[in-house]
């Protein structure tokens, strides 16, 4: 199904398919990796397509230690459910507050049980209680090694990501890595990451000298052929010294051409921005500095819009099932997909629509169709 989607919207080559940790999307991002690499559509062999939902991986996490309490927790949430099963009970409940003269402001939340975070307010706000977490700990800590404890095991384009950040560059994982393991370790995650963003860039730039062909100056190390064309004036004027000099001119521009450093040596060897600029629109950065790095700032245009969660999707898929129930099951998709984009656009917290003045709009188009309509076909 994904594969006959990127073929209607025209998708030819893919960097990276983000899904949860189900062993089938194991399976099909495999299918789709072969298949990527037979219409030779995949970029850098298909090395980063499988990413995984980090939202997941951190509720899998998260589930995991909840398992050694589920007993406290059932009993907690059994309560709860009690206590707002009907508005005589809860009535009483807040007396028994007031009674108590318990000041809090928050009242019992039922959780979602297959969502931790919102056990987490049910548990916040029904009682405040400690308990020994060591065993609860160690499960959590295996559930994290077995996702993220090796980098064999991660896509890297997370690190990429930081790394092509203007405020952290590759500074920033080199301390926490040194931080965080062994100094071999580090050393070779460090390696790791390096190797993937020159990988990344080297395929970028091959697109790019493809594209440009018939530019002189494709890569960001360009040459100039000055030397070369004055040296054959100078053989016309036959000015020994000119000639000399204009030689060494040549030498000169061949050493600097063999020490030409590439937009990834540059880029991080200049000096980052401040980390704790506010409001930094790391997107905004490379658009104003893709003159500068011409093949490294698509590079970053692709990365940076990498999802790392399915949770915005699977959401979208929920929105549908809200809208299409029992009494509404034979809409059209046409109209399915207008309701949804509509509410999705209405509750934009960047540019929310005005329902009001979309509608006067609306009416105002209805009243100039109605007196065009009205003309007569002479008219």
């Amino acid at each position: 199904m994904v594969e006959k989607c990127l073929r209607e919207w025209g998708m030819d080559m893919v960097l990276t398919i983000t899904v949860d940790n189900a062993s089938s999307n194991d399976v099909a991002i495999d299918y789709l990796r072969r298949k990527m690499k037979l219409k030779e559509s995949c970029i850098v062999g298909c090395e980063f397509l499988h990413m995984r939902c980090c939202a997941h991986i951190l509720n899998l996490i998260v589930q995991d230690g909840l398992k050694d309490i589920h007993e406290s927790i059932a009993k907690v949430r059994n309560v709860v459910r009690y206590a707002k099963s009907s508005p005589k009970r809860f009535e009483k409940f807040l007396k028994a507050v007031k009674d108590a003269n318990i000041q809090n402001k928050s009242l019992l939340s039922l959780d979602v049980p297959t969502r931790w975070n919102s056990t987490y307010l049910m548990l916040e706000t029904a009682e405040k209680f400690e308990r020994a977490f060591d065993s609860m700990a160690e499960g959590m800590k295996m559930k994290y090694e077995k996702y993220w404890g090796n980098i064999e095991k991660m896509n890297l384009l997370l690190f990429v990501a930081v790394v092509l950040d203007p405020r952290y560059k590759m500074k920033y994982i080199v301390y926490w890595f040194n931080k965080w393991y062994a100094k071999p370790k580090a050393e070779s995650m460090v390696e790791k990451v390096r190797g993937a963003i020159d990988r990344l860039y080297a395929h970028y730039a091959t697109e790019f000298e493809t594209a440009s062909s018939g530019a002189s100056g494709s890569s960001s190390c360009v040459t100039s052929d000055v030397a070369s064309s004055s040296m054959s004036s100078a053989s016309d004027t036959h000015d020994p010294w000119k000639s000399a000099v204009e030689e060494f001119q040549h030498h000169l521009a061949q050493e600097d051409n063999g020490e030409c450093k590439t937009e990834v040596d540059q880029y991080l060897s200049e000096t980052s921005e401040l980390p704790c600029a506010l409001g930094f629109d790391i997107l905004g950065w490379w658009r104003v500095n893709s003159s500068k790095y011409k093949i490294l700032s698509h590079v970053a245009r692709d990365v940076m819009v990498v999802p790392v969660s399915t949770i915005a999707s699977e959401s979208a898929f929920s929105t549908g099932g809200r809208v299409l129930d029992s009494f509404r099951s034979s809409l059209s998709p046409l109209t399915v997909e207008a309701l949804i984009c509509c509410q999705n656009w209405l509750r934009s917290t960047s540019s929310p629509v005005k329902l009001w003045e979309a509608m006067d709009e609306v009416q105002s188009i209805d009243e100039e169709l109605e007196s065009i309509g009205s003309l007569g076909v002479g008219d």
